[in-house]
């Protein structure tokens, strides 16, 4: 029997404390197979104090689930593990990973899951349970002499199959969405996170999900969905969801679908889903027929990568949006009391500038968005952005903590590190404390006064941060 201690670094956690969902579906098909599993997630608790709950459990193998900026971190922990007992085995997925399996050359690391993981590391624990050859298991990386890299592994086409993820009640506890959100963060109730789908059928130059999913999407049955949302109302009564899928509205029809039977079921639960605006050739993806059928749903809140509001940058990202067009998708959904969040990254090496931060921020004023995200454009290994930034010599630095999209990494034609970060804070303010902001927000509590306190906690918590002067 092999004990497997799976592990998420939580110290990066920004804005929201959600659950590590890849690593319960490990531990789910783990503990199917008769493993015994562990799942912990750092809060706030120091790494020696970490490390000491980790080897409490008396692990034969800790897996760890990274993105770019936990990595070093991650490995780091690794190497502690390693040091206090060498023959606990340590196995690396996520996105990083998956993205730079030069990675393993490090001793802490023995191996790294690539792309998806559930039966690659099934296959990589029943094979050291029985001594086999690690060259048979299809989609790892480890080192013999030089990187060895395994044939890839199929893409789970069937995720019905798989059984839903492991959730410890301790960490369900303890999730929440910190940001804009109905039930707002005080109010909410096991917060889980859900994929309807795995993968995006979209190309964006700077993202870095086709390391894991290549570029087929795989959805999962609405039934699936449908139990899995009843079974944690049982076990947490969970009253908000996050779904996880990259482009939730890819298929509409599966949309639909899954919002007819949450209404038909009666299924009382808010949820949070992350919408495209528009496909590439910049047609609209979104109509007041789909967002009126997720809000009778019970959906809150839809979240759109809008990335950039100048067409050229726009083209360079591959994220085509007409900006009347964006006017018309967001108006449409305040109208019916759907909270509307905006993701942008500015710091395009080339093409950005003080006038396009400032018709940035001036554009922004006439969107009906209530909350926003603003990222540094940053150069994930493995993406169209980071060959061409390498290409180019743009990249400042290759310490992977510092790819947090929160700094900028890269050098600017025409503006500096300094000037960016204070580019983006000025957009902030401007956006959250100009009058068509608050004028808005006013309209939409009195036409839906549910929300007040949703906008009350988030002023606060954008305070506490000192977003807001």
């Amino acid at each position: 029997e092999a004990s497997a201690g799976l592990y998420e670094p939580g110290v990066f956690t920004r804005h929201s404390h959600l659950e590590p969902l890849a690593l319960e579906y490990l531990a789910s098909v783990l503990k199917k197979e008769g493993y015994k599993t562990n799942i912990l997630q750092q809060r706030e608790e120091p790494a020696d104090k970490f490390l000491k709950k980790i080897l409490g459990t008396k692990p034969n193998l800790v897996a760890f689930s990274t993105f770019t900026y936990s990595f070093p971190y991650s490995k780091n922990l690794a190497g502690m593990i390693k040091g206090t007992n060498n023959k606990i085995y340590t196995v690396f997925g996520g996105v990083h990973v998956s993205s730079y399996p030069q990675s393993i050359d490090d001793k802490a690391i023995d191996f790294i899951v690539l792309g998806e993981g559930e039966h690659t590391l099934l296959d990589l624990v029943k094979t050291l349970d029985n001594g086999g050859r690690l060259e048979n298991v299809n989609g790892i990386a480890y080192w013999d002499d030089g990187i060895k890299i395994t044939e890839p592994r199929k893409r789970i086409e069937n995720l019905d199959e798989l059984p839903f993820p492991l959730r410890p009640k301790t960490i369900l506890e303890k999730t929440r969405i910190n940001t804009l959100m109905y039930p707002t963060k005080s109010e909410q109730k096991g917060v889980a996170s859900i994929a309807y789908s795995r993968g995006c059928s979209y190309g964006c130059s700077f993202c870095a999900s086709k390391n894991i999913w290549g570029k087929t999407v795989n959805w999962r049955s609405v039934k699936s969905i449908v139990d899995e949302i009843e079974e944690l109302q049982r076990q947490f009564r969970t009253n908000t969801i996050f779904f996880t899928d990259l482009t939730f509205n890819l298929d509409k029809g599966k949309v639909l679908e899954l919002c007819d039977e949450l209404t038909k079921q009666k299924i009382s639960v808010s949820w949070d889903a992350m919408l495209r605006a528009t496909s590439p050739d910049g047609s609209l993806l979104v109509d007041k027929g789909l967002l009126e059928a997720m809000k009778k749903a019970k959906c809150a809140k839809v979240s759109y990568g809008l990335e950039s509001l100048i067409s050229e940058i726009q083209e360079v990202y591959n994220k085509k949006g007409e900006i009347n067009a964006l006017k018309q998708i967001l108006e449409l959904g305040n109208s019916i009391g759907l909270i509307n969040k905006g993701y942008l990254i500015i710091g395009e090496p080339k093409l950005e500038t003080k006038e396009t931060l400032d018709y940035t921020k001036e554009i922004l004023k006439e969107l009906s968005l209530d909350e926003l995200r603003i990222s540094f454009l940053t150069p994930f290994p493995n993406t169209s952005t980071y060959f061409e930034c390498e290409q180019e010599k743009r990249i400042i630095t290759k310490n992977w903590a510092k790819y947090t999209s929160d700094e900028p990494i890269l050098e600017l034609d025409h503006l500096n590190k300094e000037e960016l970060i204070e580019a983006r804070k000025k957009i902030f303010r401007e956006f959250y404390q100009n009058s068509s902001y608050e004028k808005r927000m006013k309209s939409k509590i009195k036409r839906f006064p549910h929300l007040k306190k949703s906008y009350d906690e988030h002023l606060q918590f954008l305070e506490q941060k000192e977003v807001l002067e």
